[in-house]
């Protein structure tokens, strides 16, 4: 984690004699800081490549044959069975004994550093001078000439190999079975491998099927869903499926379902949105909401305009309240010989309700559509940045102006455009996730209306503030590095939080780097609200989120120095302090929160809390 820190070689009297009441400031930054790296801006996963992968395996390998005391290929099966997780193969060794989870895993048990057998069918004399008779082909051959697995079952070399090579060829290319009717040994892979000799393509797609049970067999570990296959997995520590590993192709997903990064929303709550969003699901909406079937035709029928009476093409009348047949006879008010009676009520229910939702899903769809594209806009900033980054760095070295930065490192700034990234990301994803938290449906057995209400607004104002935020940085961004270098500032001084920033470069800078602590702040309570404010009272097990990791760079720690932290004067005066008062949230206990406009004490000159 790098230190970054403000310097000025000019610093008045006035200045210094600020540093006690600035240093408040730099607490808060420092703080904030902390908070940052606390919220795991660090991968909890490694990506394996074929070389690695292999490495891996191996390690696994040898270390459960060294504790087991047996064979590389006896070890290989019970970690496949027990989806290469070492500690539950120990505990059920400890707990069930040994042959019993041998013969679960289907493995023969054979003793370390026993070369394979070569014997006759069990239950016949091992003579090594006689034939042993195969009893697949039914030909008489030498010992040299037969292989005998660890069950007994003993045949000729070649028809070993055209067993092997059928099931390669047919998929089964881990657990190869004995070839004896009635057993389920599986035959060791050492054998395999030797008389797999003759057919070297088989051969190479065997071993490679053993290399590749350690992600397909594994529970912590998968491949990277890249199109076309990068050939690259990811390894998870301890098992922790709830996370959005980077590949190094540079894809990101979902460890748990494998799809696009979508947290804050759960794995269900994105299915979900998919189906709704790709399929049909909608259109079906609003034809309920707006059509009405024929009575004798069932074709979908919208009203335009006019009275109640529907004619539809096939020439059937019926009332548009109702969907009953009627007559032709009828006024603008009425119909002859027809009356919907109580079931009018309940039709225009049934359409406001159809019509409400569809509204409430344009809504939430239109706000994550909007996100979503600003982000793809944004990180088309990437190769501006750096060229701006370039510049600023070549004013820098060549120090035309005395405006021009005192830093030599820029990566503040690739940070803050990474941070604006996931930001934007989240912040699309967080109405997918509100969509459904709070539609009084998805969570109608664990939420009652009341709380559903209560848990709404207060994650709409965690939501408002973050997004505030966001577009604020966006614009910090955008920056003029030429306005920069002459001491200009680049944007409106009303357009930009509350306190005015002197000092051009410097100012920028501190706005910049604050805002992005302040959105990895506020990024973090949003996800510690959804998690144990919202989910915490679901009982699906099906409604987790991946945890909030931050961007894969490293985590910002900002310094003020006194003399820039004197220069941070206030727009409008000094801010009142925050107004406290009490909620009262779905448990009985009562918590103190601080004004929505102000949760927090700000830092000067980034206008929004911290």
């Amino acid at each position: 984690m790098s230190d970054m820190s403000y310097e000025e070689s000019d610093r008045s009297d006035s200045e210094w004699d600020l540093e006690e009441e600035d240093s408040d400031d730099q607490d808060i930054l420092t703080a904030h800081a902390a908070a940052t790296q606390r919220s795991g801006a660090h991968q909890n996963w490694i990506v394996m490549d074929r070389s690695s992968l292999a490495r891996l395996q191996m390690q696994a390998l040898e270390e459960v044959t060294h504790i087991l005391d047996c064979p590389r290929s006896t070890a290989r099966l019970l970690l496949m069975h027990h989806r290469w997780q070492k500690e539950p193969l120990f505990g059920a060794m400890a707990e069930r004994g040994e042959r019993a989870v041998l013969h679960v895993a289907r493995v023969t048990p054979r003793n370390p550093g026993e070369a394979p057998p070569c014997s006759p069918v069990k239950g016949e004399a091992a003579v090594a001078t006689e034939e042993i008779s195969c009893k697949c082909c039914f030909c008489d051959v030498s010992p040299a000439e037969a292989t005998s697995m660890g069950c007994g079952h003993a045949f000729c070399n070649d028809c070993w190999t055209q067993h092997f090579c059928v099931q390669i060829r047919d998929g089964n290319c881990r657990l190869i079975a004995c070839m004896a009717p009635g057993c389920g040994a599986v035959c060791d892979d050492e054998q395999v491998l030797q008389l797999l000799q003759p057919a070297t393509s088989l051969r190479t797609r065997f071993q490679n099927s053993l290399v590749d049970s350690f992600v397909d067999d594994s529970k912590s570990a998968k491949w990277c869903p890249s199109a076309p296959h990068c050939g690259r997995a990811v390894k998870v520590a301890n098992g922790e499926e709830l996370c959005e590993p980077l590949c190094d192709c540079g894809l990101q997903f979902c460890f748990a379902c494998l799809g696009a990064p979508h947290s804050p929303c759960s794995c269900e709550i994105w299915r979900m949105w998919e189906d709704k969003t790709t399929g049909e699901s909608e259109t079906k909406h609003w034809v309920a909401a707006n059509t009405k079937p024929c009575p004798k035709c069932h074709s979908n029928v919208e009203k335009i305009s006019g009275c109640n009476l529907v004619t539809c093409r096939c020439g059937q009348h019926f009332c548009w309240l109702c969907g009953g047949a009627t007559g032709i006879q009828h006024t603008y008010t009425s119909i002859s010989g027809h009356t919907c009676g109580r079931y009018r009520d309940e039709a225009d229910a049934r359409i406001e309700d159809a019509q409400r939702n569809l509204k409430r899903f344009q809504f939430y769809e239109g706000r994550w559509a909007a996100h979503v594209a600003s982000q793809r806009l944004e990180q088309e900033l990437t190769a501006q940045i750096q060229e701006k980054i370039a510049k600023l760095e070549a004013a820098t070295e060549t120090a035309q102006s005395v405006a021009a930065p005192a830093v030599t490192d820029f990566g503040w700034l690739n940070q803050a455009l990474q941070q604006l990234f996931l930001a934007r990301r989240i912040l699309g994803f967080s109405y997918v996730a509100a969509y459904y938290m709070f539609d009084g449906t998805t969570f109608k057995d664990d939420l009652s209306a009341a709380q559903c209400s209560q848990l709404r607004d207060l994650f709409e104002d965690a939501q408002s503030m973050l997004e505030v935020e966001v577009e604020r940085l966006s614009k910090l961004i955008e920056f003029d590095e030429e306005g920069l270098q002459s001491g200009s500032l680049c944007y409106p001084q009303s357009n930009i939080g509350r306190h005015r920033v002197a000092g051009g470069f410097a100012g920028q800078r501190l706005d910049i780097i604050n805002s992005t602590v302040n959105i990895a702040a506020r990024l973090e309570k949003l996800y510690d609200f959804i998690e144990k404010e919202v989910l915490s009272q679901v009982s699906s097990a099906s409604h987790y989120i991946a945890p909030y990791k931050g961007h894969s760079s490293t985590s910002l720690r900002v310094v003020i120095a006194p003399p820039y932290a004197a220069k941070l004067a206030p727009i409008g005066g000094p801010s009142s302090p925050p107004q406290q008062h009490t909620r009262r949230g779905h448990s009985s206990a009562k918590e103190t929160v601080a004004n929505r406009g102000s949760p927090r004490p700000s830092v000067p000159g980034t206008g929004a809390a911290t």
